[in-house]
């Protein structure tokens, strides 16, 4: 569906992908990679906030042994979608689907997740009221 959308619109699959991921209510990432290693990603908001992105920022991020991307497998059935266990990709199940540039020598794989709660990522304390906050002072 996202093919038929890049061709509409005469974008690239990748910007039409990353597109789809800001206004998508699924939980969803892009990953970019050459040579085995991880060269960017992108998460979808609903993603992001439950937890499931891949951090780039602090140096090389080695590809999951178990993905298709990093084995290599860019047939028209891996390009289509290949469902993953717990654990290969994240600690859930994952659809993975990957294709690759020969023109830039990259690897694309978009990753579909199932549905999860976003992560409370200061579960020790309750939420301030900011209104109440902004009177104490």
């Amino acid at each position: 569906m996202l093919g038929n959308c890049a061709d509409r619109y005469e974008v690239s699959l990748v910007a039409a992908i990353l597109r789809w991921l800001r206004y998508t209510e699924r939980r969803a990432l892009l990953v970019t990679s050459v040579d085995g290693f991880v060269k960017w990603s992108w998460s979808s908001k609903p993603a992001l906030v439950s937890g499931a992105f891949i951090r780039t920022s602090r140096g090389p991020t080695a590809l999951p042994a178990g993905s298709a991307v990093a084995q290599e497998q860019f047939t028209p059935e891996v390009r289509a979608g290949v469902d993953h266990p717990t654990g290969v990709w994240f600690n859930e199940r994952a659809r993975e689907l990957t294709f690759r540039s020969e023109k830039y020598d990259t690897a694309y794989t978009l990753l579909h997740l199932g549905g999860a709660e976003p992560k409370a990522w200061d579960e020790g304390r309750a939420l301030e009221d900011t209104y109440e906050r902004f009177m104490r002072r």
